[in-house]
């Protein structure tokens, strides 16, 4: 039956053109974005399970970037490491130096010092993107992946990495390195230089024709004498002049420095100090004749300060070296236990290098205030001068061959060790003052062996957390590849397939039309009826 309100065949042909165009539509969709499911509408469980996988991925990526900053740390905190193990090697090399015959220790020292600043410098510049790994005693814990159960809970894993303390603060791990000397325990500064000095004032006027004597041992060992002589009417400042200006090159060239005084105003005196400058040179005795008022002399003295408050430990030893009257005297002190070794002063006979031996209490050792003090108490009960009774040391200097020990009267930590005032010879030629006690080299390698053991173990734990950290990022890499083809299995569309299916589509559709065409003119051949 034909009808012109309802046509049948037209809606059945639209129909099928709107389905058609429908399905066109979503091939188009998939071949564009090459996805058959773009959004939940497509299919929801599989969108849903699809978008929990690409999370994981990007998570994974994240912290694959993550660990490539920690493996930077880490071969930052391991470069680092394996140089301070170099350096302290090469402390080790020069710790065995310094116990060679003959070594020159201060040359050593300098390289050692080198090598701890190299040290130091390591630690401070072993920060990647603010990250130190050499400094501090805390763990860094580094993610490496997170994993999830079977309800979809997800948990981090981590790599946990311990900071190695490699400085040499007070708290450092290697803080056994910090101040480290082959040489000396810094026990005691030689204030002048261990250089004997003698000061003369020639303080009158001349009235009379006369000489100026000085008396010395050359650095080579031989006794000299140099005179000057002037003439009636002199000034002492003068004398003085013509003293330095007249034999001050050959008395430089013997080892001894003299030097003519001068006011705060600059103006010349008529004060000659005499300083022993070179090595074996002794300052000796100064006469003048008629006209010079030579009484007035500062005495030779030499100055130790203490003032540190590291005390000698039981067993150390120093020594003091001092010339008088032509004769050289070795004083050893050694710090014995409370008790045991004997008491302050006591004499503990003499070694093998023929130095006195005297002993000093533990406890009387303490900051450089004590140990001034007690050293000068030791002094006075027991060195003793050729004789082996008759002190060699007074409180106070006097004439014959003690010389005066004390502390200084405006600084406690200091103790001066000077002649007597006067000119009769008893001067003592050198004063070398407290030799830094002798490096114990047995502890000194047991050191560096525990600062050794310290940096390779260091370098260990880094370079084993490093390829820790290489090998997790590989994995996640393979990971993320394995993720993203499951995930495009699932959500990516069949190219091919969908491009044939266009095809087909196309035609539907074309075919949907022309029917639809044909439908709609079925309704023109009834008018035809009415003609």
């Amino acid at each position: 039956m034909a009808s012109i309100i309802t046509n049948t065949s037209a809606m059945t042909a639209l129909k099928v053109l709107r389905q058609t165009e429908t399905a066109l539509g979503t091939t188009q969709e998939r071949i564009s974005t090459g996805l058959k499911v773009n959004s939940a509408k497509d299919d929801a469980s599989t969108w849903a399970i699809a978008q929990g996988i690409k999370s994981d991925v990007a998570t994974f990526k994240t912290i694959g970037e993550g660990l490539t900053m920690a493996s930077g740390a880490l071969g930052a905190a391991s470069k680092a490491a394996t140089s301070i193990k170099e350096q302290i090697t090469s402390i080790q090399q020069n710790l065995a130096k310094a116990q060679q015959p003959g070594a020159d220790k201060a040359a050593i020292q300098q390289a050692i010092d080198a090598s701890l600043s190299s040290i130091a410098s390591a630690t401070g510049d072993a920060s990647f993107n603010g990250t130190n790994l050499v400094k501090g005693t805390d763990q860094l814990k580094v993610l490496s992946s997170i994993s999830r159960d079977a309800s979809g809970t997800a948990t981090a894993n981590f790599i946990d990495v311990n900071r190695q303390d490699l400085t040499m603060d007070s708290n450092g791990g290697l803080s056994m390195l910090k101040g480290l000397n082959v040489s000396d325990d810094a026990l005691a500064v030689n204030a002048n230089a261990g250089k004997a000095q003698l000061a003369v004032d020639l303080a009158a006027a001349a009235t009379a024709d006369g000489q100026l004597s000085f008396s010395y041992t050359s650095s080579s060992g031989q006794a000299k004498t140099v005179s000057l002589n002037y003439a009636s009417g002199a000034t002492h400042q003068s004398v003085a002049a013509s003293f330095v200006q007249t034999f001050g090159d050959q008395l430089k060239a013997d080892g001894i420095d003299v030097a003519q005084g001068k006011t705060t105003a600059g103006v010349q005196t008529g004060e000659l100090t005499f300083t022993a400058g070179g090595t074996g040179s002794k300052v000796g005795q100064i006469t003048a004749g008629a006209g010079l008022d030579a009484a007035a002399t500062q005495a030779s003295q030499a100055v130790v300060d203490f003032a540190t408050d590291a005390a000698p430990a039981i067993g150390k030893e120093f020594t003091l070296n001092v010339s008088v009257g032509g004769k050289d005297y070795g004083i050893k002190l050694r710090v014995v236990e409370t008790g045991i070794g004997g008491a302050t002063g006591d004499k503990l006979g003499v070694d093998a290098q023929g130095n006195q031996l005297i002993a000093l209490d533990q406890a009387d050792v303490g900051n450089g205030d004590d140990l001034a003090t007690n050293i000068a108490a030791a002094l006075i009960a027991g060195a003793t001068a050729a004789d082996g009774t008759t002190p060699l040391f007074a409180a106070t200097a006097t004439t014959g061959t003690a010389l005066g020990v004390a502390v200084d009267a405006t600084d406690s930590t200091k103790l001066v060790i000077q002649s007597a005032t006067t000119l009769d010879g008893t001067v003592p030629d050198s004063i070398k003052g407290f030799q830094q006690p002798t490096a114990d080299f047995s502890k000194l390698q047991a050191t560096i062996d525990t600062a050794a053991k310290i940096a390779t173990s260091a370098a260990q734990t880094f370079g084993t957390a490093q390829s820790q950290a290489a090998s997790q990022k590989e994995f996640l890499s393979s990971m993320i590849d394995s993720l993203e083809t499951g995930v495009g299995a699932l959500i990516d569309a069949d190219i091919t397939a969908e491009s044939a299916r266009l095809s087909a589509l196309q035609t539907q559709q074309q075919l949907a039309t022309q029917s639809l065409s044909i439908a709609n003119q079925s309704n023109q051949l009834v008018m035809s009826l009415f003609r």
